[in-house]
């Protein structure tokens, strides 16, 4: 039957499609994030924060790529396509999450303090 009259892809060219966005779409990802002229050992830390939330927004982008190519694919009833598409989500996903713990790991939230801190204001007669 022809692609007319069943409303699908066939799957020969449904995977042979898939698998080729699969590799274009992780040699971008790969070349966006280990492609960068930005590391150089002896940046300060401000600049390797920089490229590291670089390659967080670099990584948030690939996954937003990838999402609307799976849906473009679902909806062209190429459902190999849309497997390997959601399969790459799911791959940059881990590495968004991943990055995104290491980062805040790096990173934590100053300490604040606590319930009971009172600040020791000038002329206040407060202060221990």
């Amino acid at each position: 039957m022809s692609y007319a009259l069943t409303g699908r892809i066939p799957v020969g060219s449904d995977l042979a499609y898939g698998l080729a966005l699969f590799v274009v779409e992780a040699g971008v990802f790969l070349r966006g994030l280990w492609g960068r002229a930005d590391r150089d050992p002896d940046a300060t830390r401000r600049e390797l924060d920089a490229a590291l939330r670089a390659d967080l927004g670099w990584t948030e982008v690939s996954l937003c790529a990838v999402v609307v190519l799976a849906v473009l694919a679902v909806l062209a009833r190429a459902r190999w396509t849309a497997a390997l598409q959601l399969l790459a989500a799911g791959l940059i996903l881990v590495v968004l999450v991943s990055s995104q713990h290491d980062y805040d790991r790096a990173h934590p939230d100053p300490v604040r303090p606590g319930p009971g801190y009172s600040p020791c204001l000038s002329g206040s007669g407060e202060c221990h």
